[in-house]
């Protein structure tokens, strides 16, 4: 059974998209439509809907009037906000979620732009979330000491919870849909002097976070900021990742936290992404740095305290050669005319150090030569049995023998590819993946193990086979 809509604009072209936007996917049905604030009262007192979405400037009766009039007679409804990414816009929608919306899509001016794919999509996840939600409650008490408890809990947390790096501690907070009516009753209850930073990426446009900054700051004991470039962590502030910005922790061995964002493309199709700042925290902290050559360019660009630097330095900007110099790395010197390449040193280096696992950055650049040359030298921990990962902002690329598993939360991408390094791999068999194998031999010259991904149901899938090496490569959009 289809949803039930109401859809409330002024517009009459504005409606009709709408309308043909919704009813265009199976499960929703626009029932009604009002041009106004009075015409959807006066519905709204009658019927009901699994969900309304409402615009906010309209004659006789706006949207936040409407919201207003709905509190005040107890009538029940999900309310998703069409707004305007204008300041006044952003503030007003704020006001609608204080109200009872359960949240909102940025409506383009255009009717035209309205049609766009993007808009359709976002439109689409955000009301299948709004008209699959909790119906809005009245009874504040019982709301207020929900979200008390939620505090506390998080509070229990931060104080408890051992660290390993410099007692350093970061909260980070995602959320998406119905996120900024929650953050607005979560945040203003922290205290002034929590002991830690809090980062929270909510999905929304360029535009809104900082009214929703200001708006949490205005409410709440804690400082509230939105996000800004290269400005360090500190305690007993909540930072906003900027509408529009993916929000990257750059974190030092020392546990020096400091903020990066960045116009990476869109991932699982939102800008600011969370999983894009939970990788950063996850993956920023290793127990050793070292650089290969050039990689020291890499090392600065992350912010990150370089232990050691191997290479013959030939291709390293001298600015970035001399900074490092003045710092507490540690400098091998190897002739520029050698037998193995500045990176084969590290990682024999690594593996005799008895590493357990290895990270590589910067290894995909400009020439194709070097990179496959770096897939090739993975074969040197793989005899030893350490995990090696090749890594950048799109892709995760190690090598496996005989299996291997993939979950859910721990993919690096949505894409999961299969590559033999070998001539043949043999009796391969893939569980869990969206293209499963029975027994299959992928060899070099066939594309048959490329661009998989994790079947809708499945939270963990696995790959076992007899011979032979295969290259896996987790891959974002």
């Amino acid at each position: 059974m289809p949803k039930k809509i109401l859809v409330v604009d002024d517009s009459a072209l504005m409606r009709r998209v709408l309308c043909d936007i919704i009813d265009a996917d199976i499960r929703f049905q626009v029932v009604d439509r009002a041009k106004d604030g009075l015409e959807a009262f006066d519905l709204l007192s009658r019927n009901s809907y699994d969900a309304v979405v409402l615009d906010v400037n309209m004659p006789r009766m706006n949207g936040l009037q409407l919201l207003q009039e709905l509190r005040k007679y107890k009538i029940p409804a999900r309310v998703m906000m069409a707004s305007t990414d204008t300041m006044e816009g952003a503030r007003t929608t704020l006001d609608a979620l204080e109200l009872g919306a359960l949240d909102f899509v940025h409506k383009p001016d255009s009717a035209v732009d309205c049609r766009g794919e993007n808009f359709r999509r976002e439109f689409l996840r955000t009301l299948n979330v709004v008209a699959n939600g909790r119906m809005p409650s009245f009874n504040e008490e019982k709301k207020i000491s929900e979200e008390k408890g939620t505090v506390r809990e998080m509070m229990k947390i931060i104080n408890h919870h051992p660290v390993s790096v410099g007692g350093n501690k970061v909260v980070a907070i995602a959320s998406s849909t119905g996120g900024p009516k929650s953050l607005q009753s979560v945040i203003p209850l922290l205290p002034a002097d929590l002991d830690a930073p809090v980062l929270v990426v909510q999905h929304m446009p360029a535009g809104f976070t900082a009214s929703l900054a200001e708006r949490l700051d205005n409410l709440s004991q804690i400082h509230v900021k939105e996000a800004a470039e290269g400005e360090e962590l500190k305690k007993g502030w909540v930072y906003i990742a900027m509408g529009g910005k993916h929000l990257h922790v750059v974190t030092s061995p020392a546990g020096r936290h400091t903020l990066h964002l960045s116009e990476e493309p869109y991932r699982e199709g939102v800008r600011p992404c969370a999983n894009y700042m939970y990788e950063s925290l996850q993956d920023s902290r290793f127990d050793t740095v070292v650089c290969a050559d050039s990689g020291l360019d890499t090392a600065d660009r992350l912010a990150l305290e370089v232990d050691y630097a191997m290479g013959d330095f030939d291709s390293v900007s001298a600015k970035i050669y001399q900074k490092y110099h003045q710092m507490q790395t540690a400098f091998v010197s190897y002739p520029p005319e050698k037998d193995a390449t500045d990176m084969q040193i590290v990682l024999d280096w690594a593996v005799e150090q008895g590493a357990k696992e290895i990270h590589i950055l910067g290894a995909t650049g400009k020439r194709l030569d070097h990179f496959l040359g770096n897939v090739n030298i993975l074969m040197i921990p793989l005899q030893k049995g350490i995990r090696t990962y090749i890594v950048d902002p799109y892709n995760r690329l190690y090598l496996v023998k005989k299996k291997a598993s993939f979950e859910q939360d721990h993919v690096f991408g949505k894409y999961i590819s299969l590559l033999p390094l070998t001539e043949k791999v043999t009796n391969v068999y893939i569980r869990g993946l969206k293209y499963e194998l029975q027994g299959a031999n992928l060899a070099i010259g066939n594309s048959l193990g490329v661009s998989n991904e994790l079947a809708m149901e499945c939270t963990k899938a696995e790959l076992t086979f007899d011979d032979g090496i295969l290259i896996v490569i987790e891959s974002k959009d």
